[in-house]
């Protein structure tokens, strides 16, 4: 609870900016502005939070624990894999898109592996 808080917090000067932004200039380039630095707080955060879920694990008698913190891993890698996208170079965007599939893919697989085996 005090990383998501501490998210909000850091986010708070972003979404002032972010509306600032909004009202003065216009609206395509608020991208640039706003929402990356926001995917990167928020992803930081992700990690942060699964390193200490994981940290947790090693703790507890067995390892179906670790599948919660992996899904957070996938999923802050994958914000931030957003947050950096440039999206001028063609390249760049096929890149990084193959790679946030995966890690999409590989969050359902984990999801999946999670209800039907763990959850139980």
């Amino acid at each position: 609870m005090l990383i998501g808080l501490t998210v909000l917090i850091m986010l708070i000067p972003d979404a002032v900016s972010g509306f600032k932004f909004l009202i003065t200039s216009q609206v395509s380039n608020l991208n640039h502005l706003f929402l990356q630095h926001a995917l990167q707080i928020v992803s930081f955060g992700l990690a942060i939070s699964a390193g200490i879920e994981m940290a947790y694990m090693l703790f507890t008698p067995g390892p179906d624990e670790a599948v919660e913190p992996v899904i957070l891993s996938l999923a802050a890698a994958t914000l931030y894999g957003l947050s950096v996208i440039d999206f001028s170079h063609e390249a760049s965007f096929y890149k990084y898109s193959i790679l946030i599939g995966t890690f999409v893919l590989s969050m359902g697989l984990l999801f999946f592996i999670k209800d039907r085996y763990i959850s139980k």
